[in-house]
């Protein structure tokens, strides 16, 4: 009998502490799943998503999207920045500051914003890999600190991170995989945030396949 009691225990423990693990890994899930990308807007092919980081309060973003052309095509589209306002949403103008190499080069650009928000800018530094053997293109582009100050009533960007991984589908058909990070300073309300995490990306995306079907 004492043997039989001592057997109960042990198992009754046993359970307690198997439960107790489950418990405890069914919380470490939450954060992961807190965590996956989430579909905020999709039409004509093109699907935007954001994602939540533990590390900041600034949403990830990420597009998918297929169109006609060639990663050289899309590559010589991305360093022309001169023409950035014919085709990125919200941009006032873009200029070349500097080429440091055939595929680097840094630039500044005004972005504009609804009112009564102050316009915002930044000073990129791009650099791009273009693969056509294998029919690849990544392009990384970050902010940086630069001498160039900020006109009267613009407020500078301080962080912006985009990321550009191409590869080809069929001869003339490329698939797009954008990644995009940016604290754009200053108070900004959820509305214009919103704007600028789907409406910006999706017509920004919906320009370039117009613009990329007749870039050399």
């Amino acid at each position: 009998m004492h043997l039989y009691k001592s057997l109960q225990r042990t198992t009754q423990v046993a359970c307690k502490k198997v439960n107790l693990l489950i418990f405890l890994l069914s919380l470490s899930c939450y954060p992961a799943l807190a965590n996956e990308w989430q579909l905020k807007k999709s039409g004509s092919g093109i699907n935007i998503y954001t994602k939540s980081q533990q590390a900041s309060e600034v949403k990830v973003l990420k597009a998918e999207f297929e169109a006609d052309g060639t990663v050289k095509q899309l590559a010589n589209l991305l360093a022309d920045v001169d023409k950035q306002k014919n085709w990125v949403y919200s941009t006032n103008s873009t200029r070349l500051i500097k080429r440091l190499n055939d595929n680097e080069l840094i630039y500044y650009t005004e972005k504009a914003m609804p009112w009564p928000l102050s316009h915002r800018d930044v000073v990129m530094q791009m650099k791009w890999m273009v693969d056509t053997i294998v029919g690849t293109l990544t392009m990384n582009a970050h902010s940086i600190e630069n001498s160039i100050p900020p006109p009267k009533g613009m407020v500078r960007v301080p962080v912006s991170k985009v990321v550009w991984k191409v590869s080809t589908i069929k001869p003339g058909t490329i698939r797009v995989e954008y990644f995009a990070e940016a604290d754009p300073g200053g108070v900004i309300p959820a509305w214009v945030t919103n704007i600028f995490l789907t409406k910006g990306p999706y017509e920004t995306f919906l320009n370039l396949r117009k613009q990329l079907v007749n870039y050399n």
